[in-house]
């Protein structure tokens, strides 16, 4: 697994996160 599907994956658990403790 390379870097950036990692930093992508890191985004969008971060963003899905946001949403859920709104």
């Amino acid at each position: 697994m390379d870097i950036l599907t990692f930093e992508k994956n890191v985004i969008q658990v971060y963003i899905m996160g946001e949403e859920m403790f709104k």
